[in-house]
């Protein structure tokens, strides 16, 4: 959607292969980001915020 900024992914068979495929997989990570993360548009501060998030959801158990 364009209010959300939602990439479409493309409709593939179920094999394995092509649902790894970056055409699909990308997209599908791209859509599961807050919107928040996905409305910046400075690729610094992007990258910044995003390995925030993956910290916090990979050690949030020890923090």
């Amino acid at each position: 959607s364009v209010d959300q900024d939602l990439l479409h992914i493309p409709f593939i068979n179920s094999s394995l292969i092509y649902e790894r495929a970056f055409s699909v997989a990308d997209p599908r990570m791209w859509n599961s980001l807050q919107l928040n993360l996905r409305a910046i548009d400075n690729a610094i501060v992007f990258k910044r915020h995003l390995k925030t998030l993956l910290f916090t959801e990979c050690y949030q158990d020890f923090l």
